[in-house]
């Protein structure tokens, strides 16, 4: 086990941390963010663009076939 692979396992057994990542991600919302909460239609067209293999996004088809990640 080389040493990044080290830190990655402590960081995985630090549970505290990542209580407090899950608290934060559990609070993030890009729309919000973004001020386009009430923009219905920008959400679809969001999805849309992550939906399409070949858009610029470089992700392919991970939002079509990766329903499980």
């Amino acid at each position: 086990m080389d040493n990044d692979e080290k830190l990655l396992v402590e960081f995985l057994k630090d549970v505290d941390i990542l209580n407090e990542i899950q608290a934060n991600v559990d609070n993030f919302n890009v729309f919000e963010i973004l001020g386009t909460i009430n923009t219905e239609i920008r959400h679809s067209n969001m999805l849309a663009w992550l939906f399409n293999p070949n858009e610029v996004h470089g992700l392919n088809d991970l939002f079509i076939n990766n329903y499980n990640i």
